[in-house]
């Protein structure tokens, strides 16, 4: 269990020196519904988004609600999936999809625990809330 945690904090060592993109999203004055995406480039007064309660809130919701998928474990099936997800101007997570394929099982699990997130604090830039994209790596590891 020491072990998870402690590789989950590395993790999220390696995810705060991960470089995001911006992507902004104008919206209908009075309907707030998005209509048009603009790409600006990244200013570099720019707060990053981050997990409620910070890194080791992140690698304890990790470790609490990651399930090693039965089939992966029974056939030492291990990996890093790679996700990526827009965090919204409000903190919540859309659009989650993998960029980097472990297998099936792998894969769906950190899609589920990502898409079961709770909000984050959302990145800001020129004091405003800001959409953007994020990548979040999910090591999956076998310890016996």
């Amino acid at each position: 269990m020491k072990t998870l945690k402690t590789i989950a904090v590395l993790l999220l060592c390696f995810l705060t020196a991960t470089a995001f993109s911006q992507v902004e999203i104008a919206y209908n004055s009075e309907s707030n519904a998005p209509v048009e995406e603009v790409s600006k480039p990244v200013n570099m007064a720019i707060s990053a988004p981050s997990f409620v309660g910070g890194p080791e809130a992140l690698a304890d919701y990790m470790h609490t609600n990651v399930k090693y998928p039965e089939f992966s474990k029974k056939h030492g099936i291990e990996g890093t999936v790679v996700l990526e997800y827009y965090i919204t101007r409000e903190g919540t997570i859309e659009n989650v999809k993998v960029i980097k394929s472990v297998s099936p099982e792998l894969d769906k699990e950190a899609m589920i625990v990502a898409k079961n997130m709770p909000r984050w604090n959302p990145a800001i830039q020129n004091n405003r809330t800001i959409g953007v994209k994020y990548q979040l790596p999910v090591k999956f590891e076998l310890h016996f």
